[in-house]
């Protein structure tokens, strides 16, 4: 069975929880939605970076649950670091090239 390490040392302790009181406090609507026009209210927030431990202010972006899961969703296909950027267009087709759905694989 994995040991699976406790939330204080994956970086998340009451430190983690006060900072991110703070940044969903000062920006509460989703960043990456608000870059789109859209507004919506952010659940969590995330490490540009992915390093749990780096809690530089320019390195916390507030999202929405949405976003969060886009974005992840894009590291799972190969893309990390990519831009965020809706998974489906108007029309219903992926927007990604690489998307494994897409007309362009």
């Amino acid at each position: 069975m994995a040991h699976h390490a406790k939330t204080t040392e994956r970086g998340y302790g009451a430190a983690w929880r006060k900072i991110r009181k703070s940044k969903l406090a000062t920006n509460p609507l989703c960043e990456a939605c608000s870059r789109r026009g859209v507004v919506s209210v952010a659940a969590l927030v995330h490490h540009k970076d992915h390093d749990q431990f780096n809690n530089s202010i320019d390195n916390l972006e507030s999202l929405c649950n949405d976003c969060h899961e886009r974005h992840h969703a894009g590291e799972r296909f190969g893309h990390v670091g990519a831009k965020m950027k809706p998974d489906v267009g108007l029309d219903g087709y992926p927007t990604s090239p690489g998307h494994p759905w897409s007309d362009n694989n």
